[in-house]
């Protein structure tokens, strides 16, 4: 089976982010932001995919409770700490671009 992969510009809620395309059926469409919200001491971010399914999926790689899945927000995402969000990069995440 051939394989292939490009990147391209993606925007959620307003935040440009470069992903990954790829050709192989593991790959999810996953994103993680750049945003930096200070909370119980530690720095937090979001992370959004292009489904509900993909979303749950990584989450569960990542380790992630499914209680913390913010459902009733404009775009549904996790809150994730910089560490998960390091180990999500580290799986395949792209990080976001300004454009």
């Amino acid at each position: 089976m051939a394989q292939f992969s490009r990147r391209e510009v993606v925007e959620i809620a307003g935040t440009a982010y470069h992903v990954r395309i790829s050709s192989t059926l593991n790959t999810m469409s996953v994103y993680v932001d750049e945003c930096k919200l200070a909370f119980r001491g530690k720095q937090w971010c979001h992370m959004v995919a292009d489904s509900l399914d993909e979303l749950h999926a990584f989450a569960l790689q990542l380790g992630l409770k499914p209680e913390w899945f913010q459902r009733k927000t404009l775009y549904p995402h996790y809150d994730i700490t910089q560490s998960v969000r390091a180990k999500a990069v580290e799986l395949g995440v792209s990080a976001p671009i300004q454009i």
